[in-house]
């Protein structure tokens, strides 16, 4: 429900919900860019009051940018002196000018038209089967959400191809084609026909047919992105590297998270690659305090899949060698030789015997080599006091960090970051959604109402903890209760199918 970094998905929602209003209704325009709809809205001290079939809703003014109500009663209270004199003269409010009661009537039943329109073009192809398809220069999109998020998301891979071909040059062989990538517009068809897992949101398919899939969520499209980087350097050194040649995992992995600390600019379509990935070096500081670090050359030894933790450690060497200057040439050089010079001696790969790989042996030597360093220990004290010098500067990165450990099962140390994520910026949306969620999973339903209660005082229309709730009381056993709720959350979001979805799955219990 709230609005995305990309540009149009604002004016999206409100296409797939505003409608002419009856007598008491209206719509509330949120500072954040979000609108919404009510069939019934009554104007209370410091706040409105939403009546929806299933509930009502309370939405503190403050958290406003105005109002258009087509009460005159209700619209008449709270107004200064010179909009009360508008008011009397049949003038009401609408997108920053005054217009007549019957102009507004005329305005939004021309503006209901043309978006029915276009809200009927997205459902017709809201199922798999009448996905859209388009291709560009360097892929294949398939994709079931709307036109206009797509595009953002097909102009990103494309600026990504071109940062990544510009540092080390790739070409896609004919025989693989455009890498098809498929966009689903929810998590139940990402599961269920991308055969993603429960605890991701995309992945690279790096078998052929290669593909991407993810799915778009719409509470924390930043997150889609930064998996988006991550997998799509996976295809890319894919590409990259010799057929049948699997890359050590601290490599791997260190260059898929050292791109997916990125910024991406829509309007300008440019990518910034290596910033800080916040969530990562808050575990790394957390480890750091408790004495717990990671030698470089066992990191370098190890050949089969990596922890979390050994994740963000990657993340930070790659990112302190392409950083320094002195290191930033042969860490390239490096890369290169470990991906095309075919006089290193392969042997099969621990992982997967159809796979080949350079030897920890071979592999420390090139590294040296390449680096100009005699010394692996020496060069470990550096990258620790690299990391000791990176600082996390928001709430982001504690909250990338919590989710990071609900994904690899750390619940407790979860909880830490989260707490830690709501003292930097209680305002922080995302934080409570997401703990409420946690601590529902950790039967844990005191704290979780107590939770989704305070992220409804900050943020009244959404859905996530009306169904937090939902699930909270089906399981003490009020499920006419569990029903109202979730009814409720698709009165606020009628059009996500994220939520129908969720409240599905809580009903049909």
């Amino acid at each position: 429900m709230r609005p995305s970094i990309f540009p149009g998905l604002a004016v999206c929602t409100l296409a797939l919900t505003l409608s002419l209003p009856a007598q008491k209704g209206g719509v509330l325009v949120f500072k954040d860019g979000r609108w919404i709809q009510a069939p019934e809205i009554h104007v209370e001290k410091d706040a409105y009051r939403l009546v929806y079939p299933h509930g009502q809703v309370k939405v503190p003014t403050k958290l406003l940018l105005k109002a258009v109500l087509l009460d005159p009663t209700a619209q008449m209270k709270g107004l200064s002196s010179a909009d009360k004199a508008k008011m009397e003269k049949g003038l009401v409010p609408y997108k920053g000018r005054w217009v007549s009661r019957s102009r507004l009537a005329f305005i939004l039943a021309k503006e209901k038209k043309k978006l029915r329109a276009k809200m009927e073009e997205i459902r017709r192809h809201s199922q798999w089967r009448d996905r859209y398809k388009e291709t560009t220069r360097h892929f294949a999109f398939e994709y079931t959400i709307p036109p206009e998020i797509a595009r953002n998301y097909i102009n990103f891979f494309e600026a990504y191809w071109k940062v990544f071909n510009k540092r080390w040059r790739i070409r896609q062989p004919p025989r693989l084609g455009k890498l098809k990538i498929c966009i689903y517009n929810n998590q139940k068809d990402f599961l269920r026909i991308g055969n993603g897992d429960p605890g991701t949101l995309g992945y690279f398919r790096f078998v052929e047919p290669l593909e991407i899939n993810f799915y778009h969520d719409r509470r924390d499209v930043q997150l889609t992105l930064s998996v988006l980087w991550h997998e799509c350097n996976h295809y890319f050194m894919y590409l990259f590297v010799q057929k049948g040649v699997n890359n050590p995992s601290w490599l791997e992995e260190g260059l898929a998270e050292y791109f997916g600390g990125s910024k991406w600019d829509p309007k300008t379509r440019k990518m910034t690659p290596g910033l800080i990935q916040e969530g990562r070096l808050v575990a790394l500081h957390d480890a750091m305090d408790g004495n717990e670090y990671q030698k470089l050359e066992p990191l370098m030894r190890q050949g089969s899949r990596i922890s979390s933790i050994q994740y963000a450690w990657s993340w930070s060497l790659c990112h302190m060698l392409f950083s320094k200057k002195k290191y930033a040439k042969g860490f390239n050089r490096f890369i290169v030789k470990m991906a095309k010079d075919k006089t290193l001696k392969k042997e099969p790969w621990p992982g997967n015997p159809d796979f080949r790989w350079v030897k920890p042996d071979v592999q420390i030597a090139l590294f040296k080599k390449c680096l100009k360093i005699k010394d692996l220990a020496a060069l470990e004290k550096e990258w620790y006091a690299y990391i000791k010098k990176m600082k996390v500067k928001g709430v982001r990165g504690y909250y990338e960090a919590a989710l990071d450990c609900v994904r690899w099962k750390r619940p407790i140390r979860a909880g830490l970051y989260f707490k830690k994520a709501m003292e930097i910026d209680p305002n922080y949306i995302s934080t409570y959604e997401a703990y409420s969620r946690l601590l529902y999973r950790q039967d844990k339903y005191k704290e979780a109402r107590e939770i989704a209660q305070k992220g409804i005082e900050r943020d009244p229309i959404n859905p996530t903890f009306y169904l937090v709730l939902a699930r909270i009381e089906w399981e003490k056993g009020s499920k006419q209760k569990a029903e109202r709720l979730c009814n409720l959350a698709m009165d606020l979001a009628p059009d996500d199918v994220d939520v129908r979805w969720q409240a599905q799955l809580i009903l049909e219990k």
